[in-house]
């Protein structure tokens, strides 16, 4: 269904891009889902395309903490998957397997222990921990979300994207009635200077770099 809907609107952006755009140009798709509609654009709109997503960092974040390492840039890991489905085969850090340990530190944690419920038990059961949030995850695994009445055992109500039922949908409508009340004061603010230091860790920007660079 995700799908059907948005591979129609890429597929409008990639006939926009080889009308007017540079040749060669790079579409960066952050848009779910994410691979089903990267693999549209390559094959069908004509455009290279690069998928990306935050899960993968956000989850490096996550296990960097459960290990006790200061920052994600002391391990050495490795993803494979599908949008939504993808998972951490091994998490090194100094050159040590740490995926084994990843459950323990998770259940005692305590935050994720009570945030990330349906991801810790798909760890518990199959080893591997997934780089979805616990509300995309148990969209994508059915049986946690069968009942209503069970829903509320796996999921956090503290944010939507910890399984809220329609949470989405309302930061959405949130987001766009804070969008127009309080973009046109952004408007009227002087420009803000951005530092190098201010950088965040998002992949788009450093292929940007590259690209621009050659580094």
């Amino acid at each position: 269904m995700y799908g059907q809907r948005g591979i129609a609107a890429l597929l409008d952006f990639c006939r926009d891009i080889r009308d007017v755009a540079e040749p060669g140009a790079l579409l960066l798709n952050y848009s779910n889902p994410m691979a089903m509609l990267t693999w549209a654009c390559l094959k069908y709109g004509g455009v290279r395309t690069v998928g990306l997503c935050h899960g993968e960092i956000h989850g490096e974040m996550q296990i960097a903490e459960v290990l006790g390492a200061k920052d994600r840039k002391e391990l050495d890991v490795i993803c494979a998957g599908l949008n939504h489905q993808t998972w951490y085969l091994s998490v090194k850090k100094d050159g040590v397997e740490m995926k084994d340990r990843l459950l323990e530190g998770f259940e005692k944690h305590p935050e994720y222990s009570v945030t990330e419920k349906v991801r810790i038990d798909v760890l518990r059961r199959f080893g591997y921990y997934s780089t979805e949030s616990n509300g995309h995850l148990s969209e994508y695994v059915s049986w946690y979300r069968k009942r209503p009445d069970e829903i509320e055992k796996w999921i956090d109500l503290s944010s939507w994207i910890n399984g809220e039922t329609g949470g989405y949908l309302r930061e959405c409508r949130e987001n766009r009635n804070w969008f127009e009340t309080e973009y046109p004061k952004l408007l009227v603010e002087p420009p803000k200077d951005y530092e190098h230091g201010e950088r965040s860790s998002e992949h788009g920007s450093y292929i940007i770099e590259a690209l621009e660079t050659g580094y």
